[in-house]
């Protein structure tokens, strides 16, 4: 798969400077032609995997105007082992989409059996590049594509020599040379490595074996004075240091597809194609200066590859461990590894410590964003429960969005003995709007009449739930603290044809007709189950209502008609 792969994945692939896809402008995409300063897209699988509502047919749109590529979040080569269950649902999602090569981190994000959603740094070591060339070739021939990687921002410098640029460097050539694979350049990333190590950019691009380079990268990061650092938050427009590197690069490399990632404080649209054709222009220049060299393959390299040695996976064990219970047990002290050798690394690595905060903070963030309601009336108790999860193991999904579900399976059972009553079922509610909008789309056929030996079909997202308190009722409003209404309640919730999440509350005898075809029965069944939920006989009035119950559910197109 080497060189071959490579050369064929760089020849296939879109030039020019596209767009990373994001939610916060998807609807300005799709609300017209694409505009044409925007030569490609780039989706994060993570985001799309077993999405519902319109996003499948969202990205099948924009495929069909603009080549789409792919570059993955949480494949965390490094690590300890691969996640094959995530690899086989980003195999079918890469299929359905067809694409012909991934990309993806140098990095590893959590420990066995765990995901902390973070691009956390190996050391640079011999051992560490082996172990990260054999994952790859595992994971390409799971994926049967070929993968790039990245280069990625690191704060807390695992490096073992004087020089941390060179230690960077010659670990990331090891790598590549190793694994034979593509890199994908992330340039703002080597602008935030050289800010905060004290090494030249320029120089480090230069150093680059650049006939590997399959992508290159732009984004901006954030300075953050009171930790010293700059860091890669993709939260700025690019800067002018980034732009020239770019410029500089690409004058050397030739045409190559060029990606602006913009993740946070997004701009409005406009905006952010105004930011896109300055790069466009950049580009062009570049190319214009652009003379056709024999770049090689083989990286520049201030130590040759020794062969690494058992003990290696070890250190990066034990490095690796110290790092996750640094990050998820209450205590703020330095890691301390198992291992003397591994332990001297982290010792010489101060900044090892904004790992703890920025997982923290992301974990939280995205924990809150789905159960907005919940932590405003949790109060501060809610960092605690945080901090308990996290040091029982925390997340293990890969998928972001899965997270604060994992949460609140782990804290509810504390909740329902602590908390108010309701605040399990409040927050089981917030969850359920997620999971209702993210349910698979069922194909919708011509409407057909019910009969009464049918079987009727649900829409995919269309879920029964009980409620001993009214949750539906209260207000988004952050500020609006109210309790609920102690009230039983039964609720259908659906996606209706506006993929917009809708409940609609439902009497005893509603309740039953449902259930009951929810669960397979046919309409008679149904009909009867209705009647004997009320201990009353099926008389015209409660056809009636069954009747108009039925034509309801057909109208709102929660049930699609006929099995």
């Amino acid at each position: 798969m080497r060189r071959g792969h490579l050369q064929l994945s760089r020849s296939r692939g879109p030039t020019g400077v596209g767009l990373g896809l994001r939610w916060a402008f998807l609807d300005d995409v799709l609300a017209g032609p694409v505009d044409p300063a925007i030569a490609f897209f780039e989706v994060s699988p993570e985001n799309y995997m077993r999405r519902g509502g319109y996003f499948p047919a969202a990205l099948h749109r924009i495929a069909a105007e603009r080549p789409l590529l792919t570059h993955g979040l949480m494949l965390g080569v490094g690590g300890a082992a691969l996640d094959r269950d995530y690899l086989a649902r980003l195999r079918v999602f890469l299929d359905e989409l067809g694409v012909d090569r991934h990309s993806d981190h140098l990095c590893w994000v959590g420990g066995p059996g765990s995901c902390l959603h973070e691009l956390l740094p190996l050391p640079f070591r011999s051992g560490a590049a082996r172990h990260v060339a054999d994952q790859l070739r595992r994971a390409e021939d799971l994926l049967a594509r070929p993968i790039a990687l990245e280069n990625i921002s690191d704060y807390a410098a695992l490096s073992h020599g004087p020089s941390r640029g060179a230690a960077e460097l010659d670990f990331l050539c090891e790598v590549l040379e190793r694994a034979g694979c593509g890199l994908l350049l992330d340039l703002n990333n080597v602008a935030v490595n050289a800010h905060n190590h004290g090494h030249d950019a320029r120089a480090f691009v230069a150093a680059l074996p650049l006939a590997r380079v399959v992508q290159i990268h732009v984004a901006g990061g954030e300075p953050r004075p009171e930790l010293g650092l700059v860091l890669d938050t993709h939260g700025a427009p690019v800067s002018a240091e980034v732009k020239d590197l770019l410029a500089w690069t690409l004058a050397r490399t030739g045409p190559l597809p060029v990606l602006y990632e913009r993740d946070h404080n997004i701009p409005p649209y406009p905006e952010l194609l105004a930011e896109l054709r300055e790069l466009g222009a950049i580009y062009r220049a570049a190319l214009g200066e652009h003379v056709p060299s024999d770049m090689s393959l083989t990286p520049s390299r201030s130590q040759p590859i020794q062969p690494s040695e058992p003990a290696e996976d070890r250190v990066l064990a034990a490095v690796q461990a110290a790092m996750v219970e640094h990050i998820t047990t209450r205590t703020v002290e330095a890691p301390r590894a198992a291992l003397p050798e591994a332990d001297a690394l982290l010792v010489a690595a101060p900044r090892v410590a904004v790992y703890r905060d920025l997982v923290r903070d992301a974990l939280a963030a995205a924990v809150a964003q789905f159960l907005p309601r919940t932590q405003a009336r949790r109060g501060p108790a809610f960092a605690d429960d945080l901090a308990a999860w996290l040091a029982s193991g925390g997340p293990q999904s890969r998928l972001l969005r899965d997270v604060p579900g994992e949460f609140f399976s782990f804290i509810a059972p504390r909740w329902r003995a602590e908390a108010p009553s309701w605040l399990a079922e409040l927050a089981a509610h917030e969850l359920l709007e997620y999971r209702v909008a993210a349910a698979p789309p069922r194909p919708r056929g011509e409407p057909r009449p019910f009969t009464l030996d049918a079987r009727l079909e649900f829409d995919a997202s269309a879920q029964l739930v009980r409620y001993d308190h009214a949750v539906h009722h209260l207000a988004d409003d952050p500020d609006d603290l109210a309790p609920p209404t102690p009230e039983s309640v039964v609720l259908l919730a659906y996606r209706d044809e506006a993929h917009v999440v809708r409940f609609l509350q439902l009497t005893p005898l509603a309740e039953a007709v449902v259930a009951a075809l929810l669960a397979g029965a046919t309409v008679v069944e149904a009909v009867q189950a209705g009647a004997a939920a009320e201990a009353a006989p099926l008389d015209d009035d409660r056809l009636a209502r069954i009747s108009a119950l039925l034509a309801e559910l057909a109208a709102r197109k929660a049930v699609l008609g006929p099995i």
